[in-house]
């Protein structure tokens, strides 16, 4: 799905990640980051 949006050819190489400061929160039924502490 990436490659199609980004009008690649080829599948990009994808690598484990992590966002430092944020916390998850749940919009209504969709994921959502949000400034703060993940306990908050």
């Amino acid at each position: 799905m990436l490659g199609d949006v980004l009008g690649l050819e080829e599948k990009p190489a994808l690598r484990p990640a992590e966002v430092v400061g944020y916390s998850r929160k749940l919009w209504g039924q969709y994921p959502a980051m949000q400034d703060g502490p993940q306990d908050a």
